[in-house]
């Protein structure tokens, strides 16, 4: 059996071995995201730096897949829901690199937000030696489930 520091130590070597084989390039950010601090994906897990209680794994990151015009990404969230993880879903619908797919992501979670009122406090990227992996979303109200109605899970229950 993999010990959770083994799976840990394995990312570190894929990432190194990418970084090696795909060349060092800094990632583009949104625009709400540029002056904030980014934070290791490496680092990163359900209890820190924010503790992600909805929809979470330590390994894997956001599990609740959600699709906002035809994009899919994938969410977790703190209890009050101010606190929202977005990262890239496998999505066939964007053409181009997983920096832009997320890039994408994020203006369309955006744009729900603001269409419910959630106002965006601070927006921060999350990244793994160069490859943009998400975005942290902190919000004024519960953004998270408004954007859980938006769930493609096989467990939502209909609306209807």
């Amino acid at each position: 059996m993999i010990s959770f520091f083994d799976k840990k130590i394995s990312l570190l070597i894929f990432s190194f071995l990418c970084l090696i084989f795909c060349g060092c390039t800094s990632p583009n950010y949104v625009k709400d995201s540029v002056d904030q601090d980014s934070i290791s994906a490496l680092r990163m897990s359900c209890k820190k730096p924010y503790e992600l209680t909805q929809d979470c794994s330590s390994f894997f990151g956001a599990k609740r897949k959600i699709r906002i015009r035809d994009v899919d990404v994938k969410i977790s969230g703190n209890d009050g829901g101010t606190i929202v993880f977005l990262m890239s879903a496998k999505s066939k619908n964007i053409k181009g690199s997983s920096n832009l797919k997320i890039n994408i992501a994020y203006e369309l979670v955006k744009r729900e937000l603001i269409k419910n009122d959630v106002t965006i406090i601070r927006v921060r990227p999350v990244q793994d030696i160069g490859f943009l992996i998400g975005y942290v979303i902190e919000a004024d109200s519960n953004a998270y489930a408004i954007l859980k109605e938006l769930s493609i899970d096989k467990t939502k229950k209909s609306k209807f």
